[in-house]
């Protein structure tokens, strides 16, 4: 993704700065995608998401995060988050050849 501007925002606290990330087209164009774009706004100071935004073909889907929070790195909350610890028969391939195969 590049920067692609800088934006001011309406915010329920106020005025919000924002920078404009985008990607139109690059590594992950390929023959089957015809016109694509992604654009992620977050915020100027913090970088934490304030929308993602994908286009392709005359269709759009946006996500808002109005509402980002972090937890604590504790073992607590990595348990929570845990896929295997949610799920103990879950499996996990991290295999790149077979994600690329996919």
């Amino acid at each position: 993704m590049s920067l692609d501007g800088r934006a001011e925002l309406s915010h329920a606290q106020g005025a919000l700065a924002a920078v404009h990330l985008a990607d139109r087209g690059g590594p992950w164009s390929n023959e089957h995608i015809s016109c694509r774009t992604v654009t992620l706004l977050v915020d100027a100071d913090s970088y934490e998401p304030i929308e993602w935004r994908v286009s392709q073909d005359g269709k759009v889907a946006v996500t808002s995060f109005p509402i980002y929070e972090r937890l604590p790195a504790t073992d607590a909350n990595g348990a929570q988050l845990s896929l295997t610890g949610r799920h103990s028969g879950a499996a996990i391939d991290d295999d790149p050849d077979q994600y690329r195969a996919a």
